[in-house]
């Protein structure tokens, strides 16, 4: 007998359209894992990067506090000096407008910077050079150089208290390095800066870097080593509050990984098996005259180990290329190098599943029962249900029942892989019905439907595993860039801060402003927190619980919004930062005792979090603060009502109360919108990959509905030769494309949809974010959709080809 392996390049040879139909849906689905692999990791550096970048100023910034508007330079060298301080930027900052080189009374910050060879502006200068230590240059972010007719040399006039000041742009700085912090602001000398404003010696910020073993209980260990009338603000709470985002994408890229796995495995196993199955009465002659089933097994892994490897190595190309997310991070060659190796892994494993199950479909063939018309597997199964099948739905929906009943993290998983399971167990299991309902009410029908329905199945769980995973990723995605964008918008507290050095006589009227909405009072001071034998010192913020969590609700990081308020407005538990918890080592639902005065209260950790706004301040409520000796309220925090705009609303509040001495109204709305924004478009990124994943598999899917309709070019051939017209013909394959179609959405819409609210109550749990569930429907209908119209174009080649082609070429193609 001729060599198995020359006997497979024949196969291939002789079968060439089925055989580049097999190496394409190997193809894609290697380039599906590739894509998945390598867009995930850059999704996840991005935004891990971006996230970093948010805070690039420094981990904990030196301002004034209530009342006061400035800070002394002579507090930086001892600033410096303090254990666990890496370095120190001193900064003043005026606000002024902008005029020359296309900019028209641009609002900005004047910001003076250290000008060294190693400084911060040195590092993020991308055009140009440093300005002069006493020169009137500046360096522009380098949006303006976009957004503005504004470059290296452009002479522009800054408005100060004695009139403009000429400067000339020497050089543009990065604006993402500078993080959202330093948005807005144009930089010269810090000693130019001074000057320019009469103001030697005064800084309005100081920034610290931090070195990283020191972590969050800095700030409450050198409470004490303020300068007079300084205060910290917690720059890098930001970063710290939406670490658990990293985390969160890399479960997002996990179930994408897993599911680019599973889709392009079945992909190539179908496009196997379909390949083996149009010549099963080739097979089952050979059989017939004496051919060892060893050899006919052994030329069917050689020929499947040439398709899938010529479509394993397209695969891996095209994965690369579609992998490179515009707008997000470059991958490295490291992360290229991993996309590549699990995509071939991947084709690899795949190839061989598929060969396996393409040679036991072999083997299992009976030649009488083949060469007589008459499908064995079909005769062995028909009217009885697979125990397996059963066993496995069973376990499927049990684990996704557990999971929806416990909210856990790992049941969480094991629920979005039993939808999963459930998903394509659905759409097979449909198959049989709806074959059935087409096949009694149309005519086109019954003849669709005496196609082996075990090859229906095998084409319809792929379509169900793309509309199941496409459901599922838009939601979770979706939660992720919500959730992130929830617990940015909590660091900065209230869209209105008011605080007053001393308790004021007579409380302002905020309601009568106009566009207040919701005004929460409070109570500062400081008290003792202990555990055991630690103790330690901590601001104390006493707030109107009932409506304080409405206003400033806070960045929670290991419980939700419903149980950490509420355990804080029962005034049993107290929230603590996460930095003070840490020092002193405990977690929530652990016991403290809170002391001022010489009253002491047993509270309990209701939850801890990390707040740009709230700082290393414990939060608790006024009952609880009144018996602790807090009475005297010296804060109030105000909400917008809707339709107005923060910055406004803390105008009019200055109104009010800004002739008041020590009192002071900020807002951090605009910075928190550009946070926002940032984030948002991080994470766009991770729908980017989705879309081009989802994107694959319905091509995936599509070609193994595609080799489905090219297995019957033989059937078909023969409607035509017996008077069939081409109207006909195509309704059948029109048909059959439906059905399969139709169960395969049915079924992944329904699995999607359970696994989209187990994801992202996945995600909320790991961002600490209470999140609404709707039923995704939009996004559903996206999924659908792509998917309908790939499935369509997937049947114009083959639909064309049977309305084209000669019956009698087909036939005796068929018969050779």
């Amino acid at each position: 007998m001729k060599n198995a392996f020359v006997v497979g390049w024949r196969n291939i040879a002789d079968g060439r359209r089925r055989s580049i139909l097999t190496g394409l849906s190997t193809a894609l689905g290697v380039a599906l894992l590739t894509t998945a692999v390598l867009g995930g990791l850059t999704s996840r550096q991005t935004v891990v990067g971006g996230i970093e970048s948010l805070v690039s100023l420094g981990d904990v910034g030196v301002v004034p506090g209530p009342g006061r508007e400035l800070l002394q330079q002579d507090a930086v060298p001892d600033l410096a000096a303090l254990p666990g301080v890496d370095s120190v930027l001193p900064t003043l900052s005026r606000e002024t407008v902008v005029t020359g080189g296309g900019l028209s009374d641009e609002p900005a910050l004047l910001t003076g910077v250290p000008v060294g060879p190693d400084s911060l502006a040195a590092l993020v200068v991308t055009e140009g050079r440093l300005p002069s230590a006493d020169a009137t240059e500046m360096l522009v972010p380098s949006r303006l150089t976009t957004d503005a007719d504004v470059s290296v040399g452009t002479p522009v006039s800054v408005a100060t208290p004695n009139g403009p000041v000429r400067f000339t742009v020497v050089g543009v700085v990065d604006q993402q390095s500078l993080g959202v912090f330093a948005d807005g602001h144009v930089f010269t000398s810090l000693g130019n800066a001074q000057t320019t404003y009469g103001l030697d010696g005064a800084l309005t910020r100081i920034d610290l870097t931090l070195d990283a073993a020191d972590g969050d209980g800095w700030t409450t260990l050198h409470q004490r080593d303020l300068p007079e009338g300084a205060a910290f603000q917690d720059t890098a709470a930001i970063a710290r509050g939406i670490e658990p985002v990293a985390t969160a994408v890399s479960v997002v890229t996990g179930l994408l990984g897993v599911l680019a796995l599973s889709l392009s495995t079945m992909l190539v196993a179908s496009a196997s098996l379909g390949a083996v199955r149009s010549r099963r009465t080739t097979y089952a002659a050979l059989r017939a005259i004496g051919a060892d089933r060893r050899w006919i097994g052994a030329s069917v892994l050689a020929e499947t180990a040439i398709v899938c490897g010529a479509g394993t190595v397209v695969g891996a190309v095209v994965g690369v290329l579609t992998g490179i997310v515009p707008g997000q991070d470059i991958p490295g060659p490291v992360s290229i190098a991993l996309a590549i190796g699990i995509g071939v892994t991947g084709g690899i494993v795949a190839g061989g599943a598929g060969a396996l199950r393409a040679v036991r479909e072999v083997m299992g063939i009976s030649p009488a029962l083949q060469l007589r018309g008459l499908a064995d597997r079909d005769v062995r199964s028909a009217g009885r249900a697979r125990p397996v099948t059963l066993i496995i739905g069973s376990a499927a929906v049990t684990g996704v029942c557990i999971a929806a009943a416990s909210g856990g993290t790992n049941l969480a998983m094991l629920g979005v892989v039993g939808c999963a399971l459930l998903s394509m167990i659905a759409a097979r299991a449909l198959v049989r019905p709806a074959s059935v309902i087409t096949a009694r009410c149309l005519r086109s029908g019954e003849l669709a439907s005496r196609d082996e329905r075990s090859v229906r199945r095998q084409v319809a769980a792929p379509v169900a595993m793309v509309v199941f995973g496409g459901v599922l990723l838009s939601s979770t995605v979706g939660a992720v860039s919500d959730a992130t964008v929830t617990q940015i918008e909590r660091q900065f507290g209230a869209d209105v801060q008011v605080t007053s050095m001393v308790p004021l006589r007579e409380v302002p009227d905020f309601g009568s402003v106009d566009g207040v909405g919701l005004i929460a009072s409070a109570s500062t001071g400081t008290a003792s927190l202990s555990s055991g034998t630690s103790v330690i010192d901590v601001p104390v913020q006493a707030v109107d619980s009932d409506a304080w969590f409405d206003v400033a609700q806070l960045p929670w990081l290991d419980v939700g919004d419903t149980e950490g308020a509420a355990s804080v407005r029962a005034a049993s538990g107290i929230a603590v930062p996460r930095g003070v918890a840490e020092m002193l080592g405990v977690e929530a639902g652990d016991d403290v005792v809170l002391t001022r005065g010489g009253v002491d209260r047993e509270v309990t950790i209701a939850g801890t979090f990390t707040s740009l706004a709230t700082g290393q301040t414990i939060v608790v409520d006024r009952s609880l603060g009144r018996a602790l000796g807090f009475v005297d309220v010296s804060r109030w925090d105000i909400s917008a009502a809707p339709g107005v705009e923060p910055e406004m609303l803390a105008e009019r509040v200055d109104d009010l109360v800004g002739q008041q001495p020590g009192v002071q109204v900020i807002t951090g709305h605009e910075t928190r919108t550009r946070a926002t924004t940032e984030i948002v478009g991080l994470t766009a990124g991770l729908f980017a990959v989705v879309a081009l994943t989802i994107g694959l598999g319905a091509l995936g899917a599509s070609s193994a509905l595609n080799s489905n309709v090219e297995r019957r070019r033989g059937d078909l051939a023969i409607l035509r030769a017996i008077g069939a017209d081409r109207r006909f013909v195509a309704r059948v394959i029109a048909t059959d494309v439906t059905v399969v179609a139709v169960v395969g959405i049915l079924g992944g819409v329904a699995g999607g949809l359970v696994g989209g609210f187990l994801g992202t109550g996945l995600v909320s749990g790991l961002l600490g974010v209470a999140l609404p569930q709707p039923i995704p429907w939009s996004l559903a209908g996206g999924v659908v959709g792509v998917t309908v119209v790939a499935l369509t174009l997937a049947a114009v080649a083959p639909l064309r080809s049977a309305l084209t082609t000669d019956p009698l070429i087909v036939m005796r193609a068929e018969a050779t």
